[in-house]
């Protein structure tokens, strides 16, 4: 036999070796499968198990193909958790910054309408009285009824609207930090509600990305 024929002889052993089944066992319940060279996928006749032929390292084995779905997901989900963890940081800063900014932001209370009105019609009445004095002095009337009279109600015009400013002042200021205290307080909750959340979520990405697959 030449050397050309040797060498066909030897192309024709490696063919047959090449297409020739594989001896494997069953992911599943380890019965012994022959499993064609071209084969990816097959399902064992005996236990109905699905399964994908593993070729790595010059070792073919057979392996469940939930498994192997379990392992793609695992790296699906590991990525995804890589990706997500910078995103999640960012929206613990961006919560915290706009519980800030609400918090610094001016609060409008209802205007005491009752009282402002009395104010103005204490501020008319003083007017009144004032222009009443200057209006008898002018006429040279210094004494009697009428004189005291607009004297009084100049008095009590200017007493009353002072006070009336002063106490619609408080009210307004004490209006103003009771709906301060629950509006910060109702904020306050959410930031720290939407904070555990994302805490919860960061924790869970950052084991994922820790868990050995």
């Amino acid at each position: 036999m030449d050397e050309a024929q040797m060498t066909r002889a030897r192309e024709r052993i490696g063919d047959s070796n090449h297409h020739r089944a594989m001896a494997l066992r069953c992911a599943g319940c380890g019965a012994n499968l022959e499993v064609e060279p071209d084969v990816d996928h097959l399902t064992c006749g005996y236990c109905r198990t699905q399964q994908e032929v593993v070729r790595r390292g010059g070792v073919v084995r057979l392996q469940k193909l939930e498994d192997a779905i379990a392992l793609v997901q695992r790296g699906t989900d590991k990525t995804a958790a890589e990706l997500a963890i910078p995103r999640l940081e960012r929206e613990l800063l961006e919560v915290d910054a706009d519980r800030k900014r609400q918090i610094a932001t001016p609060i409008r209370v209802p205007d005491r309408t009752k009282l402002a009105n009395a104010v103005i019609t204490m501020m008319i009445v003083s007017s009144v009285g004032f222009f009443s004095m200057i209006a008898l002095m002018n006429k040279d009337v210094t004494s009697g009824f009428l004189i005291h009279f607009a004297w009084v109600v100049w008095l009590a015009g200017v007493v009353g609207s002072a006070g009336g400013w002063v106490f619609l002042r408080v009210l307004r200021r004490g209006d103003r930090d009771k709906a301060k205290a629950q509006r910060d307080a109702e904020i306050n909750e959410a930031a720290a509600s939407e904070v555990r959340r994302i805490r919860e979520a960061l924790a869970a990405a950052r084991a994922v990305v820790g868990a050995r697959g």
